[in-house]
């Protein structure tokens, strides 16, 4: 299993257990690691392009929100 670095991933492996399959999880928890350094590191008006597969699309949004990343910009599906 993953091991979150983080206290926002440590929270999420806790609570988010009741919700989540394990695997579905450690993913999350993955995620909030690699994007709450990637968001401490970004300069301000910075943007990103993330790429998820369609079965880890929602838990990949999920991540970005507990890490803290802003909603803003637009979605698309190709």
């Amino acid at each position: 299993t993953y091991e979150p670095q983080t206290d926002k991933g440590k929270d999420l492996m806790r609570f988010g257990s009741a919700l989540l399959a394990p695997w579905e999880v450690g993913f999350c928890a993955f995620i909030v690691d690699v994007f709450s350094q990637a968001l401490r590191v970004i300069k301000p008006g910075g943007h990103g392009l993330i790429w998820a597969l369609p079965r880890t699309s929602d838990l990949t949004a999920l991540g970005l929100r507990v890490a803290g990343s802003p909603r803003e910009g637009r979605q698309g599906w190709f």
